[in-house]
């Protein structure tokens, strides 16, 4: 199969080189989750580079956007877990779709379980905290916990991250676009 993520709307999707990055790190037969999965192109890639290791990947999203989205059509039209499944259709078996908010789908793993968790969900402080908060324990020893937006036009992103992550490894994914990642 080439690419097919590229034929998705992968305009904010900048980050392969750290999924490829979580997915070297990860156990085989390990657990990823990413916890903000909008049309797909990123859950895509993830589950087409972990396939290789026989990772399970886990696409946690309640596809309502956020308030910052409320203007696209897609999410007004509460369209957007439709376009994401039809997206999904060449992978749609080798992801586990938990369409439930953040903190609900954290409750479902016992600490220190999941590989790696990439997050990019609400940008707003309290979501992001709360994000960090849940997931962290989550990830096992020597996982990763990281996450997109890392800008300052998401400045809940930076104020977050900084104030619960110890030194940061801050990524650049090209044209001002920022990721971060900490492994435990």
């Amino acid at each position: 199969m080439s690419s097919p993520w590229k034929t998705i709307g992968n305009e904010w999707f900048d980050y392969e080189h750290i999924y490829k990055q979580i997915v070297d790190a990860a156990t085989n037969g390990g657990k990823i989750v990413e916890v903000g999965c909008w049309k797909g192109a990123s859950t895509m890639f993830l589950a087409m580079e972990a396939k290789k290791k026989n990772i399970s990947v886990f696409a946690v999203d309640t596809w309502l956007g956020s308030d910052e989205h409320r203007d696209i059509r897609e999410v007004r039209e509460k369209r957007l877990f439709s376009v994401f499944t039809e997206n999904m259709k060449p992978i749609i078996d080798d992801i586990l779709i938990l369409r439930v908010p953040s903190v609900a789908a954290s409750r479902i793993f016992d600490d220190n379980s999941v590989d790696a968790v990439f997050l990019d969900a609400d940008h707003l402080y309290a979501s992001v905290r709360q994000d960090i908060l849940c997931w962290l324990p989550k990830v096992r020893e020597g996982g990763i916990l990281a996450g997109h937006d890392y800008v300052q036009k998401h400045s809940g992103v930076i104020a977050a991250v900084d104030e619960l992550i110890p030194n940061p490894q801050i990524i650049d994914c090209g044209g001002g676009s920022r990721s971060w990642l900490y492994t435990k």
